[in-house]
């Protein structure tokens, strides 16, 4: 081992140079050690830390989802809850069809009714959805309203999901009006 550094001293010709220049040769061999520990060692060292700080914040960011998504849930769970206990105290003989007929002879716009189309909407669960699509032609605006207003029944979980309205081109200040009106009830399974 001896042998070979005294064999490098000589082909580098360190020995030649005087003190000034000895330093100078330090300085950058220390420099250039410097700059290789820092970019092998310092660099990867920062750069790791820093992704385990972007990971936990990804992490604390889904983890805030994660709950909010959680009170969103447990809120539906709840809202369901109270649907279901509405429509155990909504008598069982509740058809939506007959109830939207009942309000538009109440409401005064069963003449106007065009059509009305019952359909069930396959729900996933116990809770399923069923729905009437009516179509009004030559409706006032204050008819639509009384209309509207006896259908939405939080009592019979009735609610309106859709609505459209154009106005009648036969009849200026009349209109003709789409709703579709939904409501609940136990499937199978229940």
């Amino acid at each position: 081992m001896n042998r070979f550094l005294l064999r490098i001293r000589e082909i580098s010709g360190i020995d030649q140079l005087d003190e000034r220049q000895r330093r100078v040769l330090a300085l950058v061999i220390g420099a250039i050690v410097l700059f290789l520990g820092y970019q092998l060692l310092v660099l990867p060292y920062l750069d790791s830390r820093q992704r385990l700080i972007d990971s936990i914040q990804r992490k604390t960011e889904a983890l805030a989802q994660i709950q909010r998504l959680q009170q969103d849930y447990q809120m539906v769970k709840k809202e369901v809850g109270g649907i279901r206990e509405r429509l155990a105290k909504r008598s069982p003989r509740f058809e939506l069809f007959s109830f939207v007929d009942q309000c538009a002879q109440q409401a005064g716009v069963k003449d106007a009714i065009q059509y009305m189309k019952p359909s069930q909407v396959a729900g996933e669960g116990t809770l399923q959805e069923s729905s009437v699509e009516i179509m009004l032609k030559q409706t006032s605006l204050s008819d639509l309203v009384a209309f509207m207003e006896l259908i939405e029944s939080e009592e019979n979980v009735v609610f309106l999901r859709r609505l459209s309205i154009q106005e009648n081109g036969e009849s200026q200040g009349y209109l003709d009006i789409t709703l579709q009106i939904n409501t609940f009830h136990e499937g199978k399974g229940a």
